[in-house]
């Protein structure tokens, strides 16, 4: 049976296969393998420092903060304002209560009064009137740091508090950054507005597409229905009717009343059922199919590297210490050119990342300025689709720019979309698949070479002379580093575990967000300063100047806004691409070096003791023996985890 069924269970398994990897580090290194030590060693400190992210999406006045209150039992975070979340909130485990601003801007991060944070994490709500302000759009803070010495935060879970979805794009966005990397997200609805068409696109734009189990729908204000079973029904009838068919099933759909919740919890009290179920549920996901991953990627790593221990490091050393020296002198004088040649490969193969990330570039580029240009031409067309006739009744400048800021922002996000859609992710997609055939073919080579170099210094063994049949080249490299350095453990570790065209997925994925996060950073949050120097409203009609003016000028200046903007937002999006191919670049160079260092530092660490005498091969015979005897142990104990593991399933 599994020993995960909590946050306990899955935190002492953890420990468990931390202790393993850190043996399996030592012995590596005593083998004479330090790079893969090293790479290790970084393994066991992302695993122990790696948390539970927990997100909480939704619209405005959903309750979101009330629920994360009610989950910790204390009024942590602002709630029932009428400003809204400016910045995403961190809420992690500390000693002592402590908030801690980071700007923007590169800086210090700024500790300020836990009491006071809703000075300082919110703005205005755009439906505020003010006619000398445009609506505040962004923080000059980027994210709130919080420490609780809470509970649920003690147990490995960071919480992250997002702004409300569908306020405006610019702090939307900022909710979007951190979607990628959560473990569970969770959605909070409420049961007074019984899901909006807007709640409803952001789920299939944003969530359908990323497998929606690991996401969590909470009806929360259920205590406003005052059990009414008609209302209950109705409720019930939104989520059978639009909620079920997307995420398969109703089993992550629940029913709630947070503010009672929090009540309860303050009072000492025990929250009603259906939150518990909520909180049980969610704690079962998290230790269980979600712990399980953030275990296994790893693991796999681990086993990867006693494999290699077992069954070539150590039968390479024990049968150099078989070699006379003069011969295996003159064996390693042989294979030197050889060996040297696998550097000249490894170059080849990074300037081969290198030149199909610069055409991406170049192309993604080029693709962004066009997509630019064609929205700052259809923009004249598209303010005519604004019915404008409204406008007669309103006597706020306020509103009539929030009302031209959503459209266009609606507007260019649906445009912004469908470019990441169908051609930015289209490009990419042709991009990695003809690197994967090209670092195949190179990797190929560089694995005969290295094979026969092998094979001629230890003859009696009997050696590959290419990767297995099954296993592509290119993702017997990025296995090499158990894929830790192309994303991070947990969600890179992608590379090793279903090998590089699992990662080019990934690697789409996050691409084609991060590039249109960028695009709608940069591009949209013009619209407001241009309209307020543009100065619709009142002063329009005071002027005397017509719609079709008012429509004209408010497109010259937006497109020429938005027009000035691609030369920074193609700036950021190379920016992006740049790093994202960065960390591939990253984990091939380490797994030719990890193949390069093994295979030579084997033979230069055998030929050292062999000159220093017979004594020291008879120590080295019985390190071996010893070596292979904790292995054994550390891989017994790596078995039983695993099947621990896979019970979680």
């Amino acid at each position: 049976m599994s020993t995960i069924r909590d946050y306990q269970g899955y935190l002492a398994l953890r420990g468990r296969l931390a202790e393993a990897i850190a043996a399996l580090a030592a012995e590596t290194e005593a083998l004479g393998a330090p790079e893969r030590a090293r790479r290790l060693a970084s393994a066991r400190e992302a695993l122990l420092s790696d948390a539970f992210k927990l997100m909480v999406l939704g619209e405005f006045k959903r309750g979101k903060s009330t629920l994360i209150n009610a989950m910790l039992g204390q009024d942590v975070l602002p709630a029932r304002v009428a400003p809204c979340t400016a910045v995403i909130t961190e809420v992690k485990h500390g000693d002592v209560p402590r908030a801690l601003l980071f700007p923007r801007e590169d800086g210090p991060p700024q500790e300020v009064p836990v009491d006071r944070l809703r000075d300082y994490i919110t703005v205005q709500s755009d439906e505020d009137e003010d006619d000398t302000e445009t609506p505040a759009a962004a923080s000059p803070w980027s994210k709130l740091e919080l420490a609780y010495p809470l509970e649920l935060l003690r147990q490995n879970v960071l919480v992250i508090d997002s702004p409300g979805l569908n306020e405006h794009l610019t702090r939307t966005r900022l909710a979007l950054d951190y979607l990628a990397g959560a473990d569970a997200v969770v959605v909070v609805l409420s049961c007074q507005q019984a899901l909006s068409a807007s709640e409803l696109a952001f789920i299939d734009r944003e969530l359908a597409g990323r497998n929606l189990r690991h996401v969590f729908f909470v009806w929360n204000h259920l205590d406003a229905l005052a059990g009414d079973p008609a209302e209950i029904a109705a409720v019930e009838r939104r989520t059978a009717e639009e909620l079920a068919p997307r995420v398969g099933s109703e089993e992550r759909v629940h029913y709630l009343s947070a503010r009672e919740a929090l009540v309860a919890r303050k009072s000492g009290g025990q929250p009603a059922k259906p939150f518990v179920d909520f909180e049980r549920s969610l704690e079962t996901f998290l230790a269980t199919e979600r712990g399980r991953v953030k275990l296994l990627t790893p693991m796999r790593a681990a086993e990867g590297v006693l494999s290699e221990a077992l069954n070539a490091v150590i039968p390479e050393r024990e049968a150099l210490i078989g070699q006379p020296l003069r011969e295996l002198e003159e064996r390693y004088a042989r294979e030197r050119p050889r060996l040297d040649a696998l550097e000249a490969r490894r170059e080849k193969l990074l300037a081969t990342i290198e030149r199909r990330r610069e055409a991406l570039v170049k192309e993604a580029v080029a693709s962004y300025q066009r997509f630019g240009a064609e929205a700052s031409r259809d923009l004249p067309e598209e303010l005519r689709h604004v019915d404008v006739s409204v406008f007669e009744a309103l006597l706020s400048r306020s509103r009539t720019h929030a009302r031209l800021s959503q459209h266009l922002e609606t507007w260019f996000e649906a445009r912004v979309t469908t470019w990441r859609e169908e051609t930015l992710n289209a490009l990419v997609d042709q991009h990695l698949r003809a690197l994967q055939n090209e670092l195949d073919e190179q990797a190929r080579g560089f694995w005969e070479d290295l094979s026969a170099a092998r094979a001629a210094l230890m003859p009696q063994l009997r050696m590959q002379s290419a990767p297995e049949a099954d296993v592509a080249p290119a993702d017997r490299l990025l296995s090499a580093v158990g894929g830790f350095f192309v994303g991070g453990v947990g969600a890179a570790i992608e590379g090793a575990s279903v090998g590089f065209r699992g990662m080019s997925r990934g690697l789409i994925f996050h691409i084609g967000i991060g590039a249109g996060l960028v695009a709608l950073g940069l591009g949209m949050p013009i619209v407001l300063p241009v309209l307020a120097a543009v100065g619709v409203g009142r002063s329009v009609w005071e002027a005397n100047q017509g719609v079709e003016k008012m429509r004209e000028r408010v497109a010259r200046e937006v497109g020429a806004q938005l027009s000035a903007s691609v030369p920074e937002v193609s700036g950021a999006l190379a920016d992006r691409l740049t790093g994202e191919f960065d960390r591939l670049l990253s984990a091939m160079d380490a797994g030719m070096r990890l193949a390069i260092e093994e295979a030579v530092g084997q033979v230069q660490a055998m030929l050292k003791e062999r000159r220093e005498g017979e004594e020291k091969l008879a120590a080295e015979r019985i390190f071996l023996a010893e070596a292979r005897t904790r292995l054994d142990g550390i891989g017994r104990t790596l078995s039983t985890i695993r099947f621990e593991l896979e019970a979680a399933t």
